[in-house]
């Protein structure tokens, strides 16, 4: 009874715990998976599964071990079973548990289900291993065959090792793989094998022997053919190979490193083995082959012969060209063939050549050049050296002295001694190259000119800087192409002709005034001559100088100033080629003073209020008036110029002053010097005349009061004081333009009658004096 009550009571609690949380009550207990439909694959490497069938849509299916849930699955839409993947259930066999809940039913007992251990795979057969070892530098192999899809092939060094040497894996449509190796050794072993089957465990190791790496077969030594060459590679040929075969060369029969090497082309069987230099004696050489996939075969010795000598050239097939300096000497040797290489020495000893030429492909001659053998007669010493032998001995060949040219006749030389430009040495019955030098003295090294007979020409012109003002000589030699340079033939040159001076009446000096350059000019010259001034006649610093134009017979000298006072300059002519002639004087004039202005020509307005003014009349244009306060200031007060078209000036000065005073007047004509001041008296400012008192009406308003001043000018300033003598100014007014009375707004003149004091000021006039106006109370 007590136990009823609790499963009421549980029964209760529970109908409220779901009411309250809105979860529907399960159907009940769902039934238990039937052993018959569970089946669990026990996989090794992979993921094992547990399926369960004659299930329904959304059924969830548990799997636990044995109370720990390892995997669960739902059964799909349109499905009747689920399989559960679990990462490992184990390597051995074992049992599970497993349960189904289905919807809106509590989970079902769990039901055990038993397990087999992981499967082995099968073991490869030893007959399907085929282990290829191949040599370095090709990777071996191991293939197994009988397989299927997914196997893994694993290869090992031995049967305890863990790391393999290589793996494998059966594509998707075969039944065999090949496992890589890099290398398994030159000599033979054993591999050993497994085979790793989808889901299954590895299989027991399987030995598989391999045979040692292939040795290619020792060359006979009479398929080798070695060519001792001199002066080029020599070379090792092998016959009867195949393409791909590698032949080697070594020097001896203990030697690492090969001398040559070489490798049989494509469809080609021999091969040939290039090498620097086997040596000038005979000698052996070993030779290796290493046929594809096999190790090199053991040496092969082959002998080889010494290098052979060059045949030596014939003397009278040699001819030896002696050219003189600045061309290169020649040896020229014939009756040779192509490639010959000719050598030419200047003794039968020195290692070192003057030269050397090579026979060209389709040539049986080849000429040296070499730069210089010597001006004297000698010998040279000849060898040839043929394609791949030894150079021959040497042959002795005489050659001549360098040719001279034949000297010049002094007649044909003509020497010009100018003044101021180059001096020429002019020489004839030459020919078109012949080179001609002239010489200061009959020892110097050094031309001091040279020139070349142009194309088509019998005559050189040697310009030379300077010979000398003075007489004197030069030496004169020629040069002709391949010959030496001839001796020197003497020629005497005369002194430097001096210019003709200039005739003073043919010279002009125009001394004009500071601001314009002063000139001199001389006439009756040539073309080129050359006009200097000086300023006495012994200075040699030129004032000036100045050239006759090409077409011209005179020429002007632009001085900056000669200076104010009169004086003298000194002229001379340089003629082209001759020297500067002596020195002729010539007076000029002093600058030109312009005329003083007269007195009642100026008119002086002395202003007040505004600028001061000079008029001055009877002038030119371009005339220059300036205004002094004193007959000494340097600096004028003001300055006018005279307009083009005008005969007067109007000088405008700031202020003169209020009182009477004089100014000093100049006017500087073109080209002239300033003139001597005139004095001219001025008379003071003058003051406006006293105002009319009965001119002026006077408004005392409450507000602003008015004053009204008539009869008055164009200009003119009224001012209203508040006192006779200081005080203040109240109110002041211009008369308009065209207006002759003003009014005056004063704030306020007073609520009593009173007293006030007007003045007014004429344009160019001082303010009147103070005139007093009463007005009434307002």
């Amino acid at each position: 009874m007590k136990s009823k009550f609790r499963v009421q009571s549980i029964l209760v609690a529970a109908a409220l715990f779901f009411s309250t949380t809105n979860v529907a009550l399960a159907d009940g207990i769902s039934p238990k998976p039937d052993v018959a439909n569970i089946t669990v694959t026990n996989n090794a490497g992979m993921a094992d599964t547990v399926k369960v069938t004659s299930l329904a849509v959304g059924d969830v299916v548990r799997v636990y071990s044995p109370t720990t849930q390892i995997g669960t699955a739902t059964v799909m839409t349109g499905k009747s079973e689920a399989i559960v993947s679990i990462p490992q259930i184990g390597t051995d066999s074992g049992v599970i548990y497993v349960s189904v809940t289905n919807i809106s039913s509590l989970e079902s007992d769990k039901v055990e289900k038993a397990y087999i251990a992981e499967a082995t795979s099968t073991d490869p057969v030893a007959d399907n291993i085929t282990v290829t070892n191949n040599v370095t530098g090709k990777s071996d192999t191991a293939k197994v065959t009988g397989l299927e899809a997914g196997d893994v092939i694993k290869v090992y060094e031995d049967d305890t090792v863990t790391t393999t040497l290589g793996t494998a894996t059966v594509a998707a449509t075969a039944t065999e793989a090949t496992v890589t190796i890099r290398q398994l050794g030159v000599e033979e072993g054993k591999v050993y094998v497994t085979v790793t089957s989808p889901g299954k465990k590895e299989s027991t190791r399987v030995e598989k022997a391999y045979d040692a790496e292939e040795v290619t077969e020792a060359l006979k030594a009479d398929a080798v053919t070695v060519t001792n060459n001199a002066g080029k590679a020599d070379t090792v040929a092998v016959t009867g190979l195949t393409a791909g075969d590698i032949v080697k060369v070594y020097k001896d029969g203990t030697a690492t490193t090969a001398a040559g090497t070489a490798t049989v082309g494509t469809g080609k069987t021999e091969a040939l083995v290039s090498i620097t230099q086997l040596g000038t004696e005979a000698g052996k050489v070993y030779v290796t082959l290493t046929s594809a996939g096999k190790l090199e075969s053991t040496r092969t010795e082959v002998a080889y012969t010494e290098e052979a000598t060059s045949t030596a050239p014939v003397a009278d097939n040699i001819t030896v060209t002696n050219n003189v300096t600045g061309k290169s000497d020649t040896v020229k040797v014939t009756g040779l063939e192509a490639g010959d290489v000719v050598k030419v020495y200047k003794d039968d000893t020195v290692t070192a050549t003057l030269g050397t030429a090579t026979v060209a492909a389709t040539a049986t001659e080849a000429t040296v050049t070499i730069r210089q053998l010597g001006v004297e007669e000698g010998k040279v010493y000849v060898t040839v050296t043929s394609p791949g032998k030894k150079e021959s001995t040497r042959v002795e060949k005489a050659y001549d002295a360098e040719e001279v040219t034949e000297a010049l006749k002094a007649d044909a030389v003509t020497v010009t001694n100018n003044a101021g430009k180059a001096d020429t040495v002019a020489v004839t019955g030459l020919t078109a190259g012949d080179i001609v030098k002239v010489y200061k003295d009959g020892t110097a090294t050094t031309a001091a000119g040279t020139a070349t007979v142009g194309t088509g020409k019998t005559e050189a012109l040697v310009s030379i800087t300077q010979l000398g003002t003075e007489a004197g000589k030069v030496y004169v030699t020629v040069t002709s192409a391949g010959k030496l340079e001839s001796t020197r033939t003497e020629v005497a040159y005369t002194e430097e002709a001096t210019s003709t001076a200039p005739v003073a009446d043919n010279i002009t000096a125009t001394n004009n005034v500071t601001g314009k350059s002063d000139t001199v000019k001389v006439t009756g010259l040539e073309a080129g001559d050359v006009v200097k001034v000086y300023k006495d006649d012994t200075v040699t610093a030129t004032l000036g100088t100045a050239t006759v134009a090409a077409t011209a017979t005179e020429a002007t000298v632009t001085i900056r100033q000669l200076g104010v006072e009169e004086g003298k300059v000194y002229v001379t002519v340089t003629s082209s080629g001759k020297k500067e002639s002596t020195r002729v004087e010539k007076a000029y004039d002093a600058e030109e003073v312009t005329e003083a202005l007269k007195a009642d020509a100026i008119t002086v307005t002395n202003n007040a209020g505004k600028s001061d003014t000079v008029a001055v009349t009877g002038l030119t244009a371009g005339d220059i008036v300036k205004v002094y306060k004193d007959e000494t200031a340097t600096t004028a007060a003001g300055t006018a110029t005279v307009a083009t078209g005008k005969t007067e000036a109007l000088v405008s000065i700031t202020q003169l002053g209020t009182e009477a005073g004089k100014v000093y007047v100049t006017v500087t004509s073109a080209g002239k010097l300033e003139s001597t001041r005139t004095e001219v008296a001025y008379a003071a400012e003058e003051v406006t005349a006293d105002p009319n008192a009965d001119k002026v009406l006077a408004i005392n308003n409450t507000g602003n009061d008015l004053v009204l001043v008539y009869g008055l000018t164009a200009g003119d300033v009224v001012t209203i004081y508040d006192a006779a003598e200081a005080g203040k100014a109240i109110g002041t007014s211009t008369v308009a333009a065209a207006q002759s009375q003003v009014v005056i707004t004063i704030s306020q003149l007073g609520q009593a009658g009173g007293t006030f004091y007007f003045t007014v000021t004429n344009s160019g006039k001082r303010e009147s004096k103070r005139i007093a106006v009463t007005f009434t109370a307002e």
